[in-house]
Order: C-alpha cells, then sequence, then structure tokens
C-alpha cells in the first residue's frame, strides 16, 4: 500500500485496487474498487488505458523522428 500512497490508517483497504503505471514507472492514475460503477468500469478504465497507450505512442514516434534527422 505504500506505493500507492494510501494509508492503512486514514483509508480503510478497499479492494481492488487499480493502478495505471506509465513507462517511466510513474502511478497516473489510481483508483479502488469503490471509486467505479459496474455501469461506467470498462468504458473509464479503457479510456484511461488509451490515452496512456497514446500518449507514449506519439512520444516515441516524434523521439523517432527527431533522432532520424
Amino acid at each position: 500500500m505504500e506505493f500507492m500512497q494510501f494509508s492503512l490508517v486514514v483509508r480503510p483497504p478497499f479492494v481492488p485496487y487499480i493502478a495505471f503505471i506509465d513507462r517511466s514507472g510513474t502511478i497516473r492514475t489510481q483508483l479502488t474498487g469503490g471509486d467505479l460503477s459496474d455501469e461506467t468500469q470498462e468504458k473509464v478504465l479503457r479510456e484511461i488505458a488509451e490515452k496512456l497507450v497514446n500518449e507514449t505512442s506519439a512520444a516515441a514516434k516524434s523521439k523517432a523522428k527527431s533522432s532520424s534527422r
């Protein structure tokens, strides 16, 4: 729990814990099971994942362009 900066004293455990970690190892988004409803969980998780994948893809493409010059 320490890596997600949750205090067991302040915030009692509620599972599952979901963390989206970017390629540099930074936690970009963290959620608990109580943060998502059954109706919205797939949409929300997909949007977060796609944002991170597209962000890293765009950064990789621009890096490749600049190194090929």
